[in-house]
């Protein structure tokens, strides 16, 4: 992850390194995100309903953490991404 994290959006590894694209990547934070993600798609693809997400529940709670720390991490990289683009 951390070499696709670099080469690809570009996204520094080193904590130490200022980029102005963003912070660095947190490897554990990032994982954690993406298997909460994992777990809510494969409770829904296992008969779980969509709007279940919406419940004050803990799982609903870590899902849209989840989601909002992934919004917030890859958007300013893919809005600079798409830039470059055109």
């Amino acid at each position: 992850m951390r070499v696709i994290s670099s080469l690809v959006l570009g996204i520094p590894v080193d904590r130490k390194t200022v980029s102005p694209e963003g912070p660095p990547l947190k490897v554990a934070k990032v994982y954690e995100a993406m298997s909460i993600l994992g777990y809510r798609f494969l409770r829904v693809a296992t008969g779980e309903k969509i709007w279940m997400k919406y419940l004050p529940t803990n799982n609903s709670r870590d899902y849209w953490a989840a989601r909002l720390y992934l919004e917030e991490f890859l958007t300013p990289r893919v809005d600079l991404a798409l830039q470059m683009t055109e």
